[in-house]
């Protein structure tokens, strides 16, 4: 098998070794390489972006508390999150906080494509922007060009009508974040951030990370790009590594909105849907009335099950043992009909059929 040593050579390959090159691919997948670790040949720290890392020095220095990091030289603070070793730079630093030109000479297809389309019909997008430069240099600017158009959607709260953003900001950034992190750098293609008045599609190259499925995507982590990860981590942009989804569910679900959509996702891309409607405002009154202590306490199959009970997706089905921790949290209670949401103002139907107008109770088999 005919092994490449940089991802130029890759991109430059003969066609009659794409076959090839796939399979290589597929075998860094399994072992679990980071490709983002490797070196890239031929860069230098002039190369890379000030502003960039700049704002990267400031976040970390934010996040940790540690003010030594303000005073480190370029150099310096990038050997200490991993960026560069004795080795060279790395495909991490590159995409993080690489210049324009380097970028477009090195990793050209490393870039984030917004695009802001007003018609679901294709054609010219209303709106678009190229990023082609270091993350840390776009990331704030893409969600800027998001929050331009971003409505608010309304719930009333007593005698209160409070807003709701279509798009939450957490949400959105994790979903970049994610994107950035586990795209495959060694396929060609952009990361593809699409707004709608409703809806944002964020596409990115190479399909879910090895043994990673939107079945299975709560429950398993495997970061395709090790260093770029940590070094989010460091700054404080992701928390702890892998919890991302699981926030974006919990967001989600807390505002009353569909759950994120992996439809259309293959083995070369993966396509997420968020949908900012919101489609049940009796959950949403019930998640605002939780106060921050409980809401902290809650764990995503917690944020999984109330979006069950109030989809009345196969409530007969649901053990009673599953809501055990609602109970403790003083979410639910046990009566002789069955689980009931204190809630006074809430009513569920069962099969079509209202069931107790003031406790809105959910009867389990």
């Amino acid at each position: 098998m005919i092994v490449r040593e940089s991802i130029d050579e890759l991109l430059n390959a003969p066609e009659g070794e794409h076959y090839q090159i796939d399979v290589h691919r597929s075998i860094y997948a399994e072992s679990g390489h980071d490709f983002s670790g490797d070196i890239c040949p031929g860069i230098k720290i002039d190369d890379l972006f000030c502003e960039a890392i700049e704002t990267f020095r400031s976040l970390w220095s934010s996040y940790s508390g540690n003010k030594r990091i303000a005073s480190l030289s370029l150099e310096q603070l990038l050997r200490d999150c991993g960026a560069i070793n004795d080795d060279g730079i790395t495909y991490a630093a590159l995409i993080l906080f690489g210049n324009k030109n380097t970028l477009r000479k090195h990793l050209p297809h490393a870039e984030i494509v917004f695009e802001y389309r007003s018609k679901e019909s294709a054609g010219p997008a209303a709106h678009r922007e190229d990023f082609q430069i270091g993350f840390f240099c776009s990331f704030n600017k893409i969600w800027d060009l998001i929050n331009l158009r971003n409505d608010n959607q309304h719930y009333q709260k007593g005698f209160a009508v409070l807003p709701v953003p279509t798009f939450n900001e957490r949400v959105i950034r994790e979903s970049i974040l994610n994107a950035a992190c586990h795209r495959d750098y060694q396929l060609g293609g952009s990361i593809f951030v699409r707004q709608y008045n409703n809806r944002i599609v964020i596409e990115s190259p190479g399909g879910f990370p090895h043994g990673i499925t939107a079945e299975n995507i709560l429950y398993r982590q495997s970061p395709r790009n090790k260093l770029i990860a940590d070094i989010f981590q460091l700054c404080g942009l992701v928390e702890r590594a892998g919890q991302g989804m699981n926030m974006i569910y919990e967001t989600s679900i807390s505002e009353a909105k569909p759950f994120p959509d992996f439809t259309g996702s293959d083995a070369y891309f993966v396509k997420l849907t968020l949908v900012g409607k919101i489609i049940d405002v009796r959950m949403l009154q019930l998640i605002k009335k939780l106060d921050d202590e409980i809401l902290s306490a809650m764990t995503t199959d917690d944020y999984l099950l109330l979006a069950s009970v109030f989809k009345e997706k196969n409530i007969a089905d649901i053990s009673p043992l599953r809501f055990e921790h609602l109970l403790e949290l003083g979410i639910v209670r046990q009566t002789e009909l069955g689980i009931e949401l204190i809630n006074g103002d809430l009513t569920l139907a069962i099969n079509g059929t209202p069931v107790n107008e003031k406790n809105g109770i959910i009867k389990l088999s």
